[in-house]
């Protein structure tokens, strides 16, 4: 009989122990079929920072604890927790010697306030992540930006839903803020290998682009006769400050060629500017023939012939890790190209 008794009591307090379980441990779609689904609709209507409490109170146990973990006064974090047990209609925890014990209910609340704060918190990681993936902030000098962006802009807003920030700079700067993380890619010239190790990126060459050298239609230059680099030293030369890509294409030109780079300059960045003022007789200029195309000055300016063929310079996108920002980047570029 009083085995029979024995596993009587046990039996039933396994089933009270399985039902307490069932209530403490819900899953949140089990929860909304219950009776106490109206703790999900009160829980709902608490602020972020009372659900960041109940997970603090649980976790640290004591109120003092609970309150320097939220950089509160233990009276401002008690008159909290009173707010919402009134809120709720009981109490959520037994004081005790220890510290802060949760009731029955108060465990089930104390789990449901967990899983509104994970929730939460994916929900916002989730939201940055798009946010980032459709945001794409590129850097390229100002000779790549005017001579090839634009069709490639046309493309990407036509058919990705991507916001574009665009960065127009010196190579040095921009390889700076794609290490800091403040560029997600660059639209540059190729790097060498160890530049790429250095800064920690990655590359791809992607397209050609020809340079050309233009001065006024009626300049003594601009004729079917070969010019010779030191002919071409000799004169003013509107060019790109230092350190950027189309000031070292520059150089490289006359580097190649076995002469001293002209030290008679105008300083301008911009490709388009640089036409106009060609067109105005300011000097001789090296442009991307893109551009050349595109001026509306062009016929004001004639192309002038080299004795020795400009190589064109290989643009790769740069960047520090894929995204689908990049790859629609990386699209865009090769549709353009394929219609080239």
């Amino acid at each position: 009989m009083s085995v029979s008794c024995g596993v009587g009591r046990t039996v039933g307090r396994r089933q009270h122990d399985e039902k307490r379980n069932k209530l403490i441990h819900p899953s949140p779609f089990g929860i909304l079929m219950r009776d106490d689904a109206h703790l999900m609709r009160l829980l709902a209507r608490l602020r972020f920072r009372h659900l960041q409490m109940l997970v603090a109170l649980r976790d640290c146990v004591t109120l003092s604890a609970a309150a320097s973990q939220m950089n509160l006064s233990q009276s401002a974090l008690s008159k909290m927790l009173h707010e919402v047990e009134t809120a709720f209609g009981f109490a959520l925890f037994e004081r005790a010697p220890k510290g802060l014990v949760p009731t029955e209910r108060g465990a089930l609340v104390m789990q449901l306030a967990t899983w509104m704060l994970n929730e939460l918190g994916h929900a916002t990681e989730q939201l940055a992540r798009e946010a980032q993936h459709s945001i794409l902030r590129l850097g390229t000098p100002p000779f790549i930006a005017q001579a090839h962006l634009p069709p490639v802009i046309e493309h990407l807003l036509l058919h990705h839903p991507c916001e574009l920030r665009l960065t127009e700079s010196g190579v040095p700067r921009l390889f700076d803020l794609l290490q800091q993380g403040r560029l997600d890619a660059l639209l540059t010239s190729l790097p060498s290998r160890s530049t790429l190790q250095r800064a920690g990126v990655q590359a791809q060459a992607l397209f050609t682009s020809a340079m050309t050298v233009i001065a006024p239609r009626h300049h003594a230059l601009a004729t079917a006769r070969p010019a010779r680099f030191a002919e071409l030293r000799a004169e003013r030369w509107i060019v790109p400050a230092e350190s950027t890509l189309g000031r070292s294409a520059f150089e490289d030109m006359f580097r190649r060629a076995g002469v001293f780079a002209p030290d008679r300059l105008v300083i301008s960045n911009s490709p388009a500017t640089n036409v106009e003022l060609v067109a105005a007789g300011v000097g001789l200029s090296f442009v991307p023939s893109l551009s050349l195309a595109r001026a509306t000055s062009a016929t004001r300016v004639r192309e002038v012939t080299l004795e020795a063929p400009l190589p064109a310079s290989t643009v790769a996108l740069v960047y520090r890790r894929e995204s689908d920002a990049i790859q629609w980047l990386r699209d865009s570029i090769q549709a353009q190209a394929g219609d080239s």
